[in-house]
């Protein structure tokens, strides 16, 4: 008997210290992922801390130096383009323009700007350089504030 007292305490034993290895590693894993989550919920706020700052500042760095919508540089220059002042008329190429890609609304409208100075050059006392740094040299859009303004 005294052997299966010795086999019986060895097995309580040991289950009583796979239970406290278990229990260790539960621990760690729940630290791991309450860990995990803190680290997710610092970087959630991080991201939205910097998008309303991002928001708050649109173009503080140097700001942009073509003044106006977007949306009216973009009618002018396709006004100009299809060589007509109605809107209706230059429906097709806001269309196709809108496809075009540019990296912000300063290069879009530094892009228009240039775009409609190269078009009346021509008709124009000054080059196209010139007519872009020009700040009087918009088109009726923007400088109505819009169409039919």
């Amino acid at each position: 008997m005294p052997r299966f007292r010795s086999f019986r305490s060895q097995l309580t034993f040991r289950i009583a210290k796979d239970k406290r290895i278990a229990n260790e590693r539960q621990d760690k894993l729940h630290a791991v992922i309450l860990d995990d989550i803190e680290g997710a919920r610092q970087m959630r706020l991080l991201w939205i801390v910097s998008l309303l700052a991002a928001a708050s500042f649109p173009a503080v760095a140097g700001g942009c130096p073509v003044e106006g919508l977007r949306i009216r540089w973009q009618a002018d220059y396709c006004m100009f383009k299809v060589g007509s002042d109605d809107i209706i008329t230059a429906d097709p190429c806001i269309r196709a323009d809108s496809k075009r890609h540019y990296r912000n609304d300063c290069e879009a409208k530094k892009y228009y700007k240039l775009q409609i100075c190269r078009m009346t050059g021509s008709g124009l006392k000054q080059s196209p350089a010139q007519c872009f740094k020009d700040k009087s040299a918009v088109g009726p859009t923007v400088r109505n504030g819009g169409v039919g303004g």
